[in-house]
């Protein structure tokens, strides 16, 4: 092997050894440091470490002890500089003599020893777990908007994913608390772990607490004999998404400020404290201080669930949203449902755009699926729409209809009370039973000119 060959290897073990560990140092028989990558740590360059004793560099380190035991140290915690971190600790041997040791710093930080933990934690439960527990499906970039008060919203989120922070949504159906839930848990460092989501207001009362919490083997009749473990379980690690909070009874709600506040719980039928390290993101679409006010929500747990709060307004106040929105549904389901249908005429998109999406983003999105699905041609997607949507319009144009005739008959009937009386408008006001403020308001209204 020449020169530049073997220059070219040594470079690749550098850029390993660079990328593989936090940091590293290799000593010789006597402990003096023979290659030394610890600049991130300590802060110290490796021309200023070479030839140095170890223990002058890392006055807390273990070398030198491998290298008078020749046994391996794998694991151990360390503090380097007032940071406490994972390192190991191998000896080098040629036969049965001990010619070095090198050093690895495996975790710089604990936090980063818990992320490997509940990776782990993680992958084993999806071995295991229900199918309902699973990753968020929808990021940030789904979030589709040009309405400046649900930019300032997602920036909100996205501040708050940065956090550990529990997160309360709030917005009438349909308007997408699930997906920013979603898009909250993909964008934090719990991204790694499970979402579990959990409808309250779908489960009986009676069955939310082993939902939630789980319960022991022989605790109910037709239960399952090994017991089953509960949501919060299965969402260690991750984040649990309670939607529809507001339903969950008074009791429920002050098991649940439990757990928040000890971080444990034992399973119904069960004596074991099982500890649990999980975010929580509350959504609901009745206003959460009104019913702590009502007395049919604890305000306790209200605060706790509050951390950080997030109102998603309704679809009819963000009408700019509407257009792109169409648009982007339109070119989704084309896709899915192999469509050629190549633009929505203007008299569609007319309606739409007119129509106040009393079930917001998801009513919208199910109206364009349906169009698509159901026309094969452009020229259909008007014939296709929704009967609630046609009368409703049909139902506008003719109110503006009416409304512009009436006013347009009333303003005639005044004028020829005015021409009658002689242009006197007190006396006008009389014959048409009319107060003479309220006459001149008409007048000013209607743009009559007499």
């Amino acid at each position: 092997m020449n020169n530049s060959e073997l220059r070219l290897q040594l470079e690749m073990i550098d850029d390993f050894i660079e990328e593989a560990y936090e940091g590293m140092v290799i000593v010789d028989q006597y402990g003096i440091i023979m290659r030394f990558k610890y600049e991130k740590v300590l802060g110290i360059k490796e021309e200023d470490a070479i030839g140095r004793h170890v223990k002058d560099v890392i006055k807390t380190t273990r070398l030198h002890k491998v290298l008078e035991s020749g046994l391996a140290e794998i694991g151990n915690i360390q503090v380097v500089d007032n940071k406490t971190m994972i390192t190991s600790r191998v000896p080098i041997k040629r036969g049965d003599q001990i010619v070095g040791a090198i050093g690895t710093i495996m975790f710089k930080d604990l936090s980063d020893l818990t992320c490997m933990y509940n990776q782990v934690e993680s992958f084993s439960r999806d071995l295991t777990s229900e199918p309902s527990v699973g990753r968020g499906r929808y990021t940030f970039s789904d979030l589709l908007t040009q309405d400046s008060s649900m930019k300032v919203i997602i920036k909100k989120a996205r501040i708050a994913a940065s956090s550990m922070a529990n997160v309360s949504i709030m917005g009438e159906s349909g308007t997408g608390k699930e997906y920013l839930a979603h898009a909250i848990h993909n964008a934090s460092k719990r991204s790694y772990g499970p979402f579990v989501e959990i409808n309250c207001g779908g489960i009986p009362a009676e069955l939310i607490e082993s939902e939630l919490f789980g319960y022991e083997g022989g605790t109910f009749t037709g239960g399952l004999k090994s017991g089953k473990a509960g949501k919060f379980e299965f969402a260690n690690g991750g984040t649990i998404f309670l939607d529809e909070i507001a339903s969950m009874p008074l009791a429920m709600q002050a098991k649940l400020l439990r757990v928040l506040e000890e971080r444990q719980f034992q399973r119904i039928g069960g004596n074991e404290n099982i500890r649990v390290d999980v975010r929580i993101i509350s959504a609901s679409n009745e206003d959460l201080k009104e019913l702590v006010k009502q007395g049919r929500f604890r305000e306790d747990l209200f605060y706790r669930l509050d951390v950080i709060s997030l109102n998603l307004p309704p679809l009819r106040e963000r009408p700019e949203d509407i257009d792109l929105l169409i648009n982007n549904f339109f070119k989704e389901f084309n896709l899915k449902y192999s469509k050629n249908l190549n633009h929505i005429p203007k008299k569609v998109k007319l309606v739409l755009n007119k129509y106040d999406w009393p079930g917001n983003v998801r009513q919208l999105r199910n109206c364009m699926e349906s169009l698509v699905v159901l026309s094969s041609h452009p020229s259909q997607l008007f014939d296709n729409l929704p009967k609630d949507i046609l009368v409703e319009e049909e139902s506008k144009s003719f109110d503006l209809d009416l409304r512009s005739n009436l006013e347009v008959y009333e303003a005639e009937i005044i004028k020829k009370a005015v021409l009658k009386c002689s242009g006197n408008k007190s006396r006008a006001a009389k014959m048409l039973g009319l107060h003479r403020s309220l006459l001149y308001k008409k007048i000013d209204k209607l743009g009559i000119r007499l």
